[in-house]
């Protein structure tokens, strides 16, 4: 072989050595930029804790609620909408198949929300910072055709830690359901079914770093607790299991590296560029010596 085509090999060697060093820590770099990911969890649940985020699709439908102050007294029936203000906490309870209860309290002691007619979306007047509405009658309503439906619009808690409890009261818990994530591709707004985690019994789930607010609704009918539907975006998910807590509890709910590499086109197609690239540069050796 004459010295300058063993130059030209040379050279030749050397630029395919750095693209195959320099790909794949793009790869890996590429793979670690976090993309905003979409959770859509279902549940059947006991209580779900949202915080109103703005006004829109905030309002609840009730019939023949009762209405609880905060000291416990009932102070009425309400038929009709009620409107939760913005920053108000719902929390919304069943246990088994008992009543229904709707607390909500205002932020920094403002109004809960506001009173509105069940016909004519009339306004008729505002609530204290802290309202309760009880529903009884969820069972007779279901044999009827009738269903509760509440809108979730806003920063979703889902279930509670369950610690030390009482024997002689009743704790409403996650009784079960499953978080799907749903990646997106880097450069595409193609989306891909990713990994389904499922929650079990008294688990809680939470979204770390929100990127937007939780759309979804919440079912109350014949059967126990409620059931739960809705979708958020976010970084990360966390499954917090019941008992004592600490910084490191629980474990993550994410879009996997091997999940984007499975499904978004744009890492296949690099990860097939890459595979051949080092199968030029394992046989290019063997064909130099002749060619």
């Amino acid at each position: 072989m004459s010295k300058k085509k063993k130059r030209k090999n040379s050279r030749l060697k050397k630029v395919l050595l750095t693209i195959l060093i320099l790909l794949p820590i793009t790869l890996i770099l590429l793979l670690s930029i976090p993309i905003a990911t979409t959770f859509n969890v279902s549940v059947q649940t006991e209580l779900i804790t949202v915080e109103i985020t703005d006004a829109l699709n905030s309002k609840i439908p009730l019939q023949n609620a009762i209405i609880y102050n905060r000291e416990g007294d009932s102070i009425g029936l309400f038929d009709g909408d009620f409107k939760s203000s913005v920053g108000a906490e719902v929390n919304i309870e069943r246990i088994a198949n008992g009543p229904l209860s709707i607390q909500i309290e205002g932020k920094n002691n403002e109004s809960a929300g506001s009173f509105y007619s069940k016909f004519t979306d009339f306004k008729t007047g505002d609530a204290q910072n802290f309202i309760e509405f009880v529903v009884t009658d969820i069972g007779e309503k279901a044999d009827s055709g009738i269903t509760q439906v509440i809108p979730i619009n806003g920063k979703v808690d889902l279930g509670r830690n369950i610690l030390f409890e009482s024997f002689s009261n009743s704790s409403a818990i996650l009784r079960h359901g499953e978080v799907v994530v749903i990646g997106k591709s880097l450069l595409t707004n193609t989306y891909y079914k990713s990994t389904t985690y499922q929650l079990n019994t008294g688990d809680e789930f939470r979204i770390i770093n929100p990127v937007s607010k939780s759309y979804g609704f919440v079912i109350i009918n014949e059967n126990p607790g409620m059931s739960a539907a809705y979708k958020v975006i976010g970084d990360e998910g966390r499954i917090l299991t019941p008992g004592p807590r600490d910084d490191s509890s629980g474990y993550p709910v994410k879009l996997s590296l091997l999940s984007k590499l499975e499904n978004d086109i744009f890492f296949k197609a690099l990860s097939i560029f890459i595979a051949l690239l080092i199968t030029v540069a394992t046989i290019y050796p063997f064909f130099s010596m002749y060619y």
